[in-house]
């Protein structure tokens, strides 16, 4: 891990924990070891940092999106799976910082600064979206909307992530604890949304209207 990286992993870090706007560039340089000149010389600004952070972690979604995506061995209901498993499980293994990201990244006084990882966030969606539209095609999925498919699976779980009152009382059992750390909770998560969309997708051969 090179220097940059080394600062953007402990931004995230402090921006999980302490959130953003109460995070200083001192408190980030503290903890990464570094001058305040060398967090000004990668970034310019703490804004710019977040906005590097941002981007890192859409192209890393983007590239493992369009690895699923290619594979010739997998049917289009197995990538859609897949996808599902795998933006879950980068969710909860940090999900501070997921719930920091959604805030900033979509608030309207940020949103325009944050133009090129929404764009890159868009395209991400293009590509499920392709795949379901693909399935349609092929008469493997019946015919459905793709867009409101995708939202269906983006809400749901920003809906978990976002709601931690509502999701400890209802999944927090007696202890009412928040079941977000509960590898448990996270696989039961990932085999509903799954379960979900693919009876939604899937066609039936005596109505495929």
């Amino acid at each position: 891990m090179d220097t940059k990286e080394h600062i953007m992993h402990i931004g995230m870090q402090l921006f999980a924990e302490k959130g953003y706007e109460t995070t200083t560039i001192r408190d980030i340089a503290a903890k990464a070891k570094v001058n305040l000149a060398l967090i000004s010389y990668h970034f310019g600004s703490k804004e710019g940092l977040l906005k590097n952070i941002f981007q890192q972690r859409a192209l890393n979604l983007q590239f493992h999106i369009w690895e699923i995506s290619n594979d010739k061995n997998l049917n289009e209901l197995q990538k859609i799976h897949l996808m599902i498993e795998y933006y879950i499980d980068k969710i909860f293994t940090n999900h501070q910082f997921h719930r920091v990201m959604m805030r900033e990244l979509f608030s309207s006084q940020s949103e325009e600064v944050h133009t090129d990882t929404i764009d890159i966030f868009t395209e991400n969606a293009k590509i499920v979206i392709s795949i379901i539209e693909k399935g349609i095609k092929k008469k493997v999925f019946r015919k459905t909307d793709p867009e409101l498919c995708f939202a269906s699976i983006i809400g749901t779980i920003h809906h978990l992530m976002h709601s931690k009152i509502l999701r400890t009382r209802i999944f927090g059992g007696k202890e009412i604890k928040d079941p977000i750390l509960e590898p448990s909770f996270k696989k039961r998560v990932t085999k509903h949304i799954q379960q979900m969309i693919g009876n939604h997708l899937i066609a039936d051969k005596n109505n495929n209207n």
